[in-house]
């Protein structure tokens, strides 16, 4: 399963993120508040980027902020299906950097049948299913939308 890092008043230790890292080792991302928007960074698939890029977000200071270590359980081993999702009625997965007023979600688990619900949600919409990758996540955070 996932791993969901709520960092409330600290930063990860590098031990905490090697561990992390190890355990799930299929990509990467974290998301903040700033600047009265939301923001991520994902897509993140070693872990020296990880750290690279972490250590520069540390040099920022912000507190609090959520950092998700994925299991590929659904959809595969790809760089936008990293954590978070925007949470919208598309669920865009081509941007693996983004700022907005929606809302993200991250996701701890797998939902069996997602691929299903997701037709019969298309399908009773009378729409076309959006491009892009797909995972039991992405299809969670066009459900909350």
């Amino acid at each position: 399963m996932c791993i969901i890092a709520v960092c409330e008043d600290r930063f990860l230790t590098k031990e905490e993120i090697d561990n992390c890292f190890k355990q799930n080792s299929d990509g990467a991302g974290f998301s903040w508040r700033e600047g009265g928007k939301n923001h991520y960074i994902k897509g993140i698939m070693s872990i020296d980027k990880f750290h690279r890029l972490y250590e520069e977000f540390k040099k920022k200071k912000i507190l609090p902020h959520i950092v998700h270590f994925r299991t590929a359980t659904t959809g595969g081993v790809v760089d936008n299906l990293t954590h978070p999702f925007i949470v919208s009625k598309d669920s865009p997965v081509s941007k693996l950097s983004w700022s907005g007023e929606d809302p993200l979600l991250f996701h701890n688990g797998a939902i069996n049948g997602w691929q299903k619900d997701l037709l019969k949600f298309y399908m009773g919409l009378a729409k076309k299913i959006p491009a892009g990758n797909w995972s039991d996540s992405r299809f969670m955070a066009i459900l909350v939308h």
